[in-house]
């Protein structure tokens, strides 16, 4: 439990660190930040496999770049969808969605302890 919290609050932090970037992603509230987390974490968890299945075929014809794709447009739909927390345009979601991945990575290098 204590490690999804940590995981929880790392991919918080690298939100707010990604929408402090002035890419085109915003929040109005620490509320509206912590709901969007909560909201990327489900839609990655839930409903990206779904997606990832329905569109194997054109993600092997992509060699897979299909998949970065669908990461992109679910990050954009949960910047339409969560009230506060904004996602402007495709670059705002390609960009969004990238350093999202990249600082939530090296944070949880950082902060979180491996168990041996």
């Amino acid at each position: 439990m204590r490690s999804w919290l940590m995981r929880w609050a790392v991919n918080a932090l690298a939100l707010a660190i990604v929408a402090h970037l002035n890419i085109g992603v915003t929040y109005d509230s620490i509320g509206a930040l912590l709901i969007a987390t909560v909201a990327i974490g489900l839609v990655n968890s839930l409903v990206r496999p779904i997606l990832g299945f329905l569109t194997m075929p054109l993600n092997c014809m992509t060699f897979g770049l299909f998949g970065y794709v669908l990461s992109f447009l679910l990050f954009y739909l949960v910047g339409q969808v969560v009230p506060g927390f904004r996602v402007t345009g495709a670059m705002g979601a390609v960009l969004g969605s990238l350093l999202l991945g990249l600082v939530s990575g090296l944070l949880s290098m950082v902060l979180i302890e491996k168990k041996h």
